[in-house]
């Protein structure tokens, strides 16, 4: 869920990264991140599933940064995730994985892939893993601090984490300089 919510930080305001800029781009990014299986079927998706995509992911965005910053999220977002939600349930099958049971959808469509990614987003939100919802300050990905210490400050050390040490490196050695 979080990963489909950074697509939009990562594309920014270039269309051409964005995945939900076409079905056939998002179901790829679907099954790259394991979230669609087997042969995927654009044709029954309509254009209005990319417009849908776009509402759940700008509303998960707006509900994690809430819940991140510790505030009550926006009725219009928790509304849009409510709605995605409901038809994800309507849509979906239970089947037994393992000793217990599951839901399972065609994520060969648009449809079942946002419908797979609106209920994990629902169970991350209401679960006891809520309060390790942050975001990254140096790119602004949301990110799942599942360290034990509750330590995890960005994406990545290797990018954001980095940048961050080398630049409050400069700043130190630029006040040492002053002084």
């Amino acid at each position: 869920m979080l990963d489909f919510v950074n697509t939009g930080v990562f594309a920014g305001a270039n269309r051409e990264s964005d995945i939900l800029r076409s079905p056939e781009v998002f179901l790829a990014w679907a099954r790259e991140a394991d979230l669609a299986h087997g042969d995927t079927d654009t044709a029954s998706d309509r254009p209005s599933a990319m417009s849908r995509a776009r509402r759940l992911r700008a509303a998960l965005r707006a509900i994690a940064e809430a819940l991140a910053a510790g505030r009550e999220p926006d009725a219009r977002a928790l509304t849009t995730l409510t709605s995605a939600a409901a038809v994800a349930l309507r849509s979906a099958t239970c089947r037994m994985d393992g000793a217990g049971l599951t839901w399972s959808w065609n994520t060969a469509t648009v449809d079942g892939v946002l419908a797979r990614i609106a209920v994990s987003a629902v169970d991350l939100m209401r679960g006891e893993l809520v309060d390790r919802i942050g975001i990254c300050p140096g790119c602004g990905f949301l990110l799942l601090d599942t360290t034990k210490n509750r330590t995890r400050r960005w994406c990545t050390m290797e990018d954001c984490g980095t940048q961050e040490k080398m630049r409050r490196y400069v700043a130190r050695r630029a006040a040492a300089r002053r002084q």
